[in-house]
């Protein structure tokens, strides 16, 4: 008598692996995109005396681009379903 083992061995597509977290792996790779960005930009602010020479218009713009950033981190959070735990709408 043979028996026959049909199961197969294989490694599971990103896609797989998506659909069976139920995790937004392109989100998730563009949020922590965002978020290495928004660090990278408020460290060059933080505790730095020359930011306040800055004039008004480039501060502006500055603190705009890193609040556009954190939108899109939101955003991306969303899609990966962090969004619904960590952001309420009405903000």
């Amino acid at each position: 008598m043979t028996t026959t083992n049909n199961t197969i061995t294989r490694k599971m597509t990103a896609e797989e692996l998506e659909e069976q977290g139920n995790i937004n792996y392109d989100a998730l790779n563009v949020l922590l995109e965002r978020l290495e960005q928004l660090s990278a930009m408020l460290k060059i602010t933080y505790g730095n005396d020359s930011f306040d020479e800055w004039n008004h218009g480039t501060k502006d713009s500055y603190l705009w681009a890193c609040s556009a950033m954190l939108e899109q981190a939101k955003e991306e959070a969303e899609k990966i379903h962090l969004g619904e735990m960590m952001f309420s709408k009405e903000q």
